[in-house]
């Protein structure tokens, strides 16, 4: 069983009073990592953090000709069965639904399975909750295919994100959990409070903090691989991931279960750690 820590972050928001405390859990590119001592472990770190909601990042599959999803939809039953769970599309489950010619109904069939779990499936959709009194918005973004091609960024996310769930809200914590993290100044120039964003599993070899060795499209020394990125009041959070498919290999860069905590402004800043 490969390494598995928790990284942890703490942000501070208006939207909480004085001693209250919001717990969330992000789960990525799991990758079918999810049974045996792999499946055991990461229900283990969760229980130990007890998260007031967990989002899962995408990829919890691993979307290839011929794949399958069971391991996946057992994984996210036990989860949605223990906790409160949002799931957004990664790069994987998107390719599996908008391409049958290639997949057949592997991803129809996935969805439809999924739809029936006690989880809220964020497929360009936001919903908006309270937990412990708090206000909260949580938007699943499914972007635009191109958005995931080889090269540089692809201009219009800002737009993309418009067109998908317009303005974020002001007068509650909104969370974007947005895939690839090649876009993260476009995601802070929208301005959700805190984005999350996996994809690049750290890198294959993580250098610092953020920068890793490669990214899944081939750009060298990417600096978005992890950690924390900022922008006045706005977070972008990037996860290793708990999983990895194809270049099963991770240097200084194990799997990683990432925990917010947001509590009240202390001194009207918003310093993170």
């Amino acid at each position: 069983m490969k390494k598995t820590i928790v990284r942890e972050y703490r942000l501070q928001s208006p939207y909480i009073k004085e001693k209250q405390e919001l717990t969330l859990a992000f789960l990525t590119d799991l990758h079918d990592q999810v049974t045996g001592e792999d499946g055991e472990r990461i229900f283990q770190l969760l229980e130990k953090q007890h998260p007031d909601l967990v989002l899962v990042g995408g990829d919890v599959v691993v979307g290839k000709k011929g794949c399958e999803t069971e391991k996946a939809f057992g994984f996210l039953k036990k989860l949605s069965e223990t906790y409160p769970v949002y799931y957004a599309s990664g790069n994987h489950e998107q390719r599996i639904v908008e391409h049958p010619e290639i997949y057949g109904e592997v991803g129809k069939r996935y969805e439809a399975a999924v739809e029936e779990l006690p989880l809220l499936r964020l497929r360009n959709r936001k919903v908006q909750v309270e937990k412990k009194g708090i206000p909260l918005t949580i938007c699943g973004l499914e972007p635009d295919e191109r958005f995931y091609e080889k090269g540089r960024r692809k201009e219009g996310m800002v737009e993309e994100l418009e067109k998908r769930f317009g303005q974020p809200d002001r007068d509650r914590i909104t969370i974007l959990l947005a895939h690839n993290p090649h876009y993260k100044k476009e995601y802070l120039s929208w301005g959700a409070t805190v984005t999350f964003c996996g994809h690049y599993h750290g890198g294959v070899m993580m250098l610092g903090k953020r920068r890793g060795a490669i990214s899944p499209d081939f750009r060298i020394f990417p600096a978005e691989c992890g950690g924390i990125h900022k922008k006045g009041e706005h977070a972008v959070i990037v996860s290793a991931g708990l999983g990895e498919h194809t270049i099963p290999l991770r240097i200084h860069n194990p799997r990683e279960l990432t925990i917010l905590r947001i509590c009240a402004l202390q001194n009207r800043k918003m310093p993170v750690k």
